[in-house]
């Protein structure tokens, strides 16, 4: 298969709506995430959050940069793949963890979202590299000819996109099933109500996204260069709308602090002068406030 459309207007306009996105939530970044202590949530939000950036400056100059050579392709394309793969299994570690905070830290939903991880790191592993391999480049075919000119790829990435969709699916329906019996329970408060509304219609943005991926990589109708234009489209979406469900959690639970004497370990942050402080949250959420540390 050759790549005959040029797939720049879609990362262009994919790393513009990262760049805004960035710039839009820059000073809820420094107070509730600069500034709170160094914990794996934190981790986890700085690899969704600033992966993408060197993902898309290889995307761009695989795309647009004149006169690079096979050999430069040969280098960036892995590193492209493994950057998007990073990025997106670690957007989906952070909305587990918090679907996994709504159902009370149940060790059945535990281990269910560990093996759907171990299914995917499988499988995302044996794709890339299989990928990777496959991968032939050609010579520009004309002086001012930009970007990297793909000839041939293989489909292998159809597992690992497969298994998203799977993922999302059940991070959606658990978050949906927790809301249910929340709102059945009278449970619901400010933050679960948060903590639910963006699970389940930012999971439902991606959903989309994901199926929309499997579709293009799969179908033989659809040109795989539609896809690679695609996928950047994809990352934009993972990391604004997870790096968002972490910022609006901290930050309810942030707005609730001294207005009861429980403290929770699950959202930190420092105030103005530098202080660490406790965070508050309701007594239903009480047993939900260690994964986020």
């Amino acid at each position: 298969m050759v790549f005959r459309r040029s797939a720049v207007p879609e990362t262009a306009s994919a790393a513009a709506l990262v760049v805004y996105d960035y710039l839009l939530n820059f000073g809820r970044e420094v107070t509730l995430i600069w500034l709170s202590p160094w914990t794996y949530t934190k981790v986890l939000y700085l690899v969704v959050r600033y992966l993408p950036f060197l993902a898309f400056v290889i995307f761009i100059r695989i795309q647009l940069y004149l006169g690079v050579t096979v050999a430069s392709c040969v280098w960036m394309y892995p590193v492209v793949v493994w950057a998007t793969t990073v990025s997106t299994f670690t957007a989906e570690v952070v909305m587990m963890i918090r679907t996994w905070a709504v159902w009370g830290r149940d060790k059945r939903v535990a281990a269910f979202f560990l093996t759907l991880c171990c299914l995917y790191i499988g499988l995302a592993t044996a794709g890339n590299v299989k990928f990777n391999r496959s991968v032939v480049f050609a010579e520009p075919p004309y002086p001012g000819y930009r970007g990297c000119l793909v000839v041939e790829a293989s489909k292998s990435l159809t597992n690992d996109y497969s298994m998203l969709v799977v993922m999302e699916f059940f991070v959606c329906v658990l978050t949906a099933w927790s809301a249910v019996r929340s709102s059945k329970t009278g449970t619901t408060n400010r933050l679960s109500a948060i903590i639910h509304r963006d699970g389940i219609l930012f999971y439902l943005y991606l959903l989309v996204g994901s199926v929309a991926n499997v579709i293009f990589f799969t179908a033989p109708v659809i040109p795989l260069e539609l896809h690679a234009a695609f996928v950047p489209i994809c990352l934009a979406l993972y990391t604004n709308l997870t790096s968002r469900v972490v910022l609006n959690i901290r930050e309810v639970a942030r707005e609730g602090r001294n207005k009861s004497a429980m403290e929770t370990q699950l959202h930190d942050y420092r105030d103005d002068e530098g202080v660490q402080e406790p965070t508050v949250i309701p007594l239903s959420l009480r047993s939900r406030q260690k994964e986020f540390q």
